[in-house]
């Protein structure tokens, strides 16, 4: 029996204070991405951490089955707050474009905060744009881009997160893209980040 309530995590070491809402890794992500099977850092706590392993499988069984109350919940919880910052997905990505569109609405209902995405899903958001579906100036969508991955043309004005291996680093990386000094809840860059820039996480 499901329990009623989505699981949304107020920060962790890095995001600091920042609201979040996770889906177990792997499920909704790309399976074609390399840190699918290795280098995904989200799975190591999903398999150590009962508590994070119970609260995201529970956040997906609502996404998957009561997708009205799991976002309706969301919205209420940052109407409520009204934080300035939350976050999409620590662990997990967009599972597919009524998820996105639903997303979309979120941040509309809720101009008051600033929401963040990263995203491996190309083909989900390249969809969305495409269909010239509506979209929100508070909702930050960053392209995932990690090595042998190509990222489409449409999504190349998008904001983009660079995953850099130091022993063997990307050469598509630019050179002014910012280096992620990893307190979210006192930079807040992510959100914020314009459209065509960059920053570089370094691999964990």
């Amino acid at each position: 029996m499901l329990q009623e309530k989505v699981n949304i995590q107020r920060g962790n070491t890095k995001l600091g204070k920042v609201l979040n809402v996770s889906l177990p890794p792997g499920r909704t992500c790309p399976s074609q991405v390399p840190c699918f099977n290795q280098g995904c850092y989200a799975r190591k706590f999903y398999r150590l951490r009962g508590a994070c392993r119970n609260a995201w499988d529970q956040n997906y069984a609502l996404a998957m089955t009561k997708r009205d109350f799991y976002f309706e919940f969301i919205r209420a919880m940052a109407a409520l707050g009204e934080p300035e910052l939350f976050r999409w997905h620590v662990s997990g990505d967009i599972p597919d474009a009524d998820y996105l569109v639903r997303m979309v609405a979120v941040a509309q209902a809720c101009p008051k905060t600033r929401f963040l995405c990263f995203t491996k899903q190309y083909a989900t958001v390249v969809g969305h744009q495409r269909l010239c579906k509506p979209w929100a100036s508070n909702l930050n969508i960053v392209v995932s881009a990690w090595p042998g991955l190509v990222i489409p043309e449409e999504l190349r004005k998008f904001p983009t997160a660079w995953m850099r291996d130091r022993k063997n680093p990307d050469p598509r990386i630019p050179a002014d893209a910012v280096e992620c000094d990893g307190g979210c809840d006192t930079c807040g860059l992510c959100w914020m980040l314009e459209p065509g820039r960059s920053v570089v996480f370094d691999k964990h």
